[in-house]
């Protein structure tokens, strides 16, 4: 077979194909869930934070080598402690340190001064002198024992024949920065991580609220065009008794408007659906130009209340946004609290009582935090016990409504039975139609609203977000 005749029963299969099995992708109903997966997956805004993230990691990784720099530092002055206590206190050469301690002075600020031509030291005093000799001369090891002495000099200095770090100095000069600097970027890196679960709530909500708003209006639709047939038949009804004298004009021009005010909706309805649509395929970043079905079908009539309502609270409000961001700054401040109660004892040693202001403004910020969790835990627990009533009050309406329903059906048939029989005209008959099909569409908005409550309700228990 030649390739020419390959190729044309290639296009015609690939053209049969195309007509038996359409896109799949285009063609299937999109579920709410499919739509809220594809709504957070092409999400922007969470492709944004995740870079900037990756961008701040690299920093902080930098960040922590300063926290390591700290603890090395800490390490090696204890080793210069260890040192002094051996080669000074042991050997009772601390006049001699102290008696040189002028020198090291002038040459810690760099008693030195420089030739403006060569660059080169001019005059130098004490062990800096002597090291610059040193230096010179090659003499390693000599500088070795300057720079040894030199240190020992500074101890000594600084904190005396028993240079012991206090706590205070350890966390001042330390721990405050090296371990605090931990928590630090650990909390930064929480940021990001609850910056992306406030987008996917969002997000996700977003996509719930236009679902479940595309759900009404379709179900709407439905009833308001089956509405516009009856009223038109009403109508068409009314004006021939109007022209033949036995309905009043007042009559005729009631039902006139009342027609259009259906037909309004109708149009409305459509509108509002496609606009709806449109949003929805946008946010899922769904191609606007395809033919996108939406199953707008949901059913939640064997959801049921749990007469334990502790899960329902737990859920709602651990993973109520604020409630995640106040407990994570809770927890990075108690982490700090706790550096701070370690080297910043409320009683010294002689258990005299000690103040320290930033440990108690740290206290402070804890009460706070711990005020503000406690009203949001509150606040979510009653908003939940308020949609639990909001569902049963739901539920009873939709019984209700469905009494009302069967009631204006019966008045219905009679209507029908009794028009057959001449006992009524046509208006009266079409005027029981009516409050049969209103009675219907009452009932089926009970059904809807109800599913759209379950719907907030899973949001509420589900992702923290407030049922309103």
């Amino acid at each position: 077979m030649s390739q020419k005749k390959i190729l044309l029963w290639f296009l015609i299969l690939s053209l049969f194909t195309a007509m038996i099995f359409p896109s799949f992708a285009e063609n299937k109903k999109l579920t709410l869930d499919e739509l809220r997966e594809k709504a957070i997956n092409y999400s922007p805004k969470i492709r944004e934070i995740q870079s900037t993230e990756s961008n701040v990691k690299e920093q902080i990784r930098g960040n922590i080598q300063n926290s390591y720099a700290l603890a090395n530092a800490l390490d090696h002055y204890y080793d210069y402690v260890s040192l002094y206590n051996e080669k000074v206190l042991a050997t009772g050469e601390y006049a001699k340190y102290i008696g040189r301690s002028d020198n090291y002075l002038k040459s810690a600020l760099g008693y030195v001064t420089v030739d403006p031509l060569t660059g080169m030291p001019s005059d130098a005093q004490g062990l800096y002198k002597e090291y610059l000799i040193a230096q010179m001369m090659g003499n390693t090891s000599q500088m070795a024992d300057i720079e040894e002495e030199m240190t020992f000099i500074s101890l000594l200095m600084t904190f005396g024949p028993n240079p012991e770090l206090s706590k205070q100095d350890k966390y001042a000069n330390f721990k405050k920065n090296e371990e605090m600097l931990k928590n630090s970027e650990e909390y930064i890196l929480s940021k990001y991580t609850e910056g992306i679960e406030m987008v996917k709530n969002s997000t996700d909500s977003a996509i719930v609220g236009l679902y479940l708003n595309l759900v009404n209006a379709e179900k709407a639709l439905d009833i308001k065009e089956e509405l516009l047939s009856i009223n038109e038949l009403a109508l068409k009804n009314l004006e021939t008794s109007y022209k033949l004298g036995a309905s009043s004009k007042i009559a005729y021009e009631n039902q006139k408007y009342e027609t259009e005010k259906v037909r309004l909706d109708v149009e409305n309805f459509k509108l509002t659906i496609e606009n709806l649509n449109f949003a929805l395929k946008k946010n899922c970043n769904l191609d606007l130009e395809g033919t996108y079905k939406i199953d707008t079908n949901i059913d939640n009539s064997d959801f049921s209340l749990s007469n334990n309502r502790d899960r329902y609270y737990e859920n709602a409000y651990t993973n109520n946004y604020d409630y995640i961001t106040t407990e994570s700054e809770y927890d990075f401040n108690m982490k700090n609290f706790k550096v701070m109660d370690k080297y910043l004892p409320d009683k010294d040693q002689d258990g005299i009582p000690q103040y320290y202001k930033e440990k108690d403004d740290m206290r402070t910020t804890l009460k706070d935090l711990e005020e503000k969790l406690f009203d949001i835990k509150s606040t979510m627990i009653k908003n939940v016990n308020y949609a639990c009533n909001d569902l049963v009050l739901k539920k009873a309406e939709i019984e209700n409504a469905l009494i009302s329903l069967k009631e204006n059906e019966s008045k219905k048939n009679s209507a029908e039975l009794m028009f057959k029989q001449g006992q009524i005209n046509i208006i009266t008959k079409d005027q029981g139609l009516l409050a049969y099909y209103n009675a219907k569409f009452t009932y089926e908005k009970t059904i809807r609203d109800y599913n759209i409550a379950v719907e907030k309700f899973k949001l509420l228990t589900n992702n923290g977000i407030t049922y309103e």
